[in-house]
């Protein structure tokens, strides 16, 4: 256990660096764009450049403003409880909230939702800032987190995956009902449930997939909001966990496999996303520049190409096209690390099996 009296454990995050980093490239980035913009447009209109001077002023204290907040937030940690800082003010949830079960860990992995908070303090996420000194302040939190009561079973919840299916679930089974057809499942008839959650101690889900009888249906969540009609995660979540049996389901959790099933199953997972991630970075590479580029050329002519004021708003949407392509690089490249951690931890797994 933390020493909450003890300043040494007081713990203060700012956003990480390759965020800060981030938001500086963005804020030079719209002040280059709009005094280019600005150039282009007053050059092709031949008007002088009086105005060039004002765009410059007001996209830089935009572009000052995004770097200054970037570098100004802050989230501490001490014996009083959790602070945030976004602009100005300090905000402060007390130990007594995390200790009465007021919060749930739901939506990202180091989120705690307050009941009956407003809205501007409902919510706090810790680790998402600077990722070492994150961590270490989550499990303080943790230290002092008690989850809240369990909340009854409803008599039924209902959902719809997409607009065509309507799911009841409830003590007696699983209604699956689509286009005037109606499918009743009983609880031992679940093949396999697939959570992807934050953590394990998640009320939510990211990512629900169930395999019943010869039906699959899936429910994705992206933070707090729904990708899907009907009732909340946490409900859902719930009644498979009370009645399908335990061995039948499988938990991705984003702090690491607990099981050689729930290892394998992360695997598969990243491994997918790592497939559409390398069919993105073709597509971004080589079918949007034919398109926009191609379509431009469609548009002006090949003749209009002379016009050194074309050729540079053409050559305007590279910057844009090599960012968007950069995109599904990086993202490979973080799932090869997340890849690489799975399989040092199921091989540690293997080794504690034998």
């Amino acid at each position: 256990m933390y020493d909450m009296d003890d300043p040494a454990e007081t713990v203060e995050l700012k956003l990480a660096p390759e965020l800060r980093r981030a938001a500086a490239y963005a804020g030079g980035g719209i002040v280059v764009c709009a005094v280019l913009a600005d150039f282009l447009v007053s050059l092709s209109n031949e008007e002088p450049l009086d105005g060039i001077m004002l765009t410059l002023a007001v996209s830089s204290v935009l572009g000052w403003s995004l770097w200054w907040w970037a570098n100004h937030v802050r989230v501490r940690v001490d014996g009083a409880g959790v602070h945030r800082r976004i602009l100005f003010h300090w905000q402060h949830w007390p130990w007594e909230l995390f200790e009465s079960g007021s919060a749930s860990p739901k939506g990202y992995y180091g989120k705690f939702v307050f009941a009956g908070e407003p809205w501007y303090r409902k919510s706090v996420s810790i680790p998402s800032l600077s990722k070492g000194d994150g961590k270490r302040a989550l499990e303080i939190v943790q230290s002092r987190y008690a989850p809240p009561a369990p909340e009854e079973l409803p008599e039924l919840v209902t959902f719809r995956p997409h607009l065509f299916k309507k799911i009841e679930i409830s003590r007696k089974g699983i209604i699956i009902r689509r286009f005037g057809s109606e499918k009743r499942y009983q609880w031992d008839e679940v093949k396999k449930v697939v959570f992807h959650k934050p953590t394990r101690d998640h009320e939510d889900f990211q990512q629900l997939t169930c395999w019943v009888g010869d039906q699959k249906f899936g429910l994705a969540c992206r933070g707090s909001d729904k990708q899907y009609l009907g009732a909340a995660p946490e409900k859902i979540a719930a009644y498979f966990e009370e009645f399908v049996a335990p061995e039948r389901i499988v938990v991705c959790a984003a702090d690491g496999p607990h099981s050689l099933s729930d290892a394998d199953e992360q695997l598969a997972t990243i491994r997918q996303q790592s497939r559409q991630m390398r069919i993105a970075s073709w597509v971004a590479w080589i079918v949007v520049p034919v398109v926009l580029w191609g379509r431009a050329i469609y548009e002006l002519g090949w003749k209009a190409l002379e016009d050194p004021y074309n050729l540079a708003m053409l050559a305007l949407l590279l910057p844009g096209i090599i960012g968007f392509a950069l995109v599904p690089v990086f993202v490979r490249k973080e799932l090869r690390k997340r890849e690489a951690e799975l399989l040092q931890k199921r091989d540690d797994l293997l080794r504690e099996n034998k």
